[in-house]
């Protein structure tokens, strides 16, 4: 029961945080690049050093829910 109401949560974290990643008006604002790994957030594409990664759109958002607490850890 904890489980499925933490994983409720995360959803909405992810959810929220790739909403306000791709409402934004300019194309280059979607991209987020760090130490070789480039986020493409308006295609949904990774790239590790220039060679694409295909990831599942689950994946994918828990990727970009990672780089969002990364950026509040900074």
């Amino acid at each position: 029961m904890a489980g499925q109401f933490l994983y409720i949560i995360f959803e909405k974290y992810v959810t929220n945080y790739y909403e306000r990643l791709t409402n934004k008006d300019k194309r280059n604002d979607q991209v987020v690049e760090i130490n070789g790994l480039t986020i493409d957030t308006y295609s949904r594409r990774v790239f590790v050093n220039d060679k694409e990664i295909n990831l599942a759109s689950k994946e994918f958002d828990i990727l970009l829910l990672l780089i969002f607490l990364l950026s509040l850890i900074l």
